[in-house]
């Protein structure tokens, strides 16, 4: 058990400094925040909203008002401590492979919910939105994995 422990914090201390190196930033995570950013605006667009998106920036054509979404904003920093802790856990590859899918897309969806939502906050409170960015989302991205990692570790021990 220890050496697991060990090995998920020599992981996500190996992914903080990864995180850092300008050559991850720029060849994953820069287009993974224009992804999400992109993936953000076409929903937006499907409810109607007339966002425009340059890159990792969204921004609303009345009020020029504008977030961009950075490697801080992409769930990104969620989504590696969910594979990390799902990788050191030991049970079965297939286990793993299904963990680490339906996992993906559970923090993935539920930040795209959280782009739009501060999109939205931003364009009408000021206040809100800076309670939502540094206080709300980020815990309940955080709760998001610490649940989702809850439910698959039942999942394996009823399989």
């Amino acid at each position: 058990m220890r050496h697991r422990i060990l090995l998920l914090i020599l992981l996500l201390g190996l992914g903080t400094v990864l995180g850092g190196w300008g050559a991850v930033q720029n060849g994953l995570l820069g287009p993974w925040c224009e992804l999400a950013a992109g993936l953000s605006a076409r929903l937006m667009h499907l409810l109607g909203s007339n966002v425009v998106q340059s890159g990792a920036v969204l921004q609303d054509p009345q009020s020029h008002k504008a977030i961009m979404v950075s490697w801080g904003c992409s769930g990104a920093d969620a989504t590696f401590i969910l594979i990390s802790a799902i990788l050191v856990y030991p049970a079965s590859l297939r286990a793993k492979l299904l963990g680490l899918m339906t996992g993906f897309a559970a923090v993935q969806g539920l930040n795209l919910v959280r782009i739009i939502t501060l999109y939205e906050l931003n364009r009408y409170s000021e206040p809100l939105f800076n309670f939502a960015h540094a206080y709300l989302w980020q815990g309940l991205l955080m709760l998001d994995v610490l649940v989702f990692l809850l439910l698959w570790l039942r999942w394996q021990r009823t399989n």
